[in-house]
């Protein structure tokens, strides 16, 4: 009996894949190569600083860093106070107007609108206090949005007052800028949970508005 192969060799050739181990020696994995999108320079040696869209080197995240601490300093520095409280002012009085003007025409008392007090009392003291970012003008912005919205509570209740009056025959009027007295007693007349939500809301427009920024680094 007589051993019989196949003609075609390629069919007895046993390679790597099939199980047998290969002896050549294995090739170098192929290392990344980084460039710092900075200064261009190769990183090496595992020393590159990843960020969300970028990779640097360590001197040019370093010298990134530095120039936002500086940029971030100057946010609370040279602040316009008299302008950031009459730009407070001014924005939180002008859509306490709109708030009122809105339940005048609508005869509808919505006190969702006056959540744009807060927005525009922190806009205003933003604004007009050079774009400067501080934890006091955040206190300018909420109280100027307290002033703001009681005025604005002040003129609905007092119009629903004036056609309470006129519906009854009856004579009286109340001031446009009441005595603090009459003032607090308006105000308080009627206040309901949604309108310590309401208020709850336009402090909190009023506090973000010009909250300072804040780098936020891994280190």
């Amino acid at each position: 009996m007589t051993d019989s192969y196949p003609e075609n060799r390629e069919e007895v050739e046993i390679t790597a894949a099939d199980g047998v181990e290969n002896d050549s020696p294995p090739k170098a994995e192929e290392t990344e190569v980084l460039n710092c999108a900075q200064c261009q320079v190769t990183i090496t040696g595992g020393e590159e600083i990843r960020t969300d869209n970028a990779v640097f080197c360590p001197r040019c995240y370093d010298d990134i860093k530095n120039v936002l601490h500086d940029s971030l300093a100057e946010q609370s520095q040279n602040i316009n106070y008299p302008g950031a409280v009459a730009g407070g002012l001014l924005g939180g009085l002008m859509a306490a107007l709109i708030w009122w003007g809105f339940v005048t025409v609508t005869n509808i008392q919505f006190g969702l609108v006056a959540v744009i007090i807060g927005w525009a009392a922190g806009k205003g003291v933003l604004i007009l206090s050079g774009h400067k970012r501080a934890q006091s003008l955040q206190l300018i912005a909420v109280g100027l949005t307290l002033i703001s919205y009681g005025m604005a509570t002040y003129w609905v209740s007092r119009t629903f007052i004036h056609q309470y009056f006129a519906e009854n025959d009856l004579v009286g009027s109340l001031p446009l800028f009441p005595p603090p007295a009459l003032f607090m007693d308006v105000v308080s007349t009627g206040f309901q949970l949604f309108d310590v939500i309401f208020l709850a809301i336009a402090l909190w427009q009023a506090w973000k508005m010009p909250a300072p920024f804040v780098l936020k680094t891994g280190d």
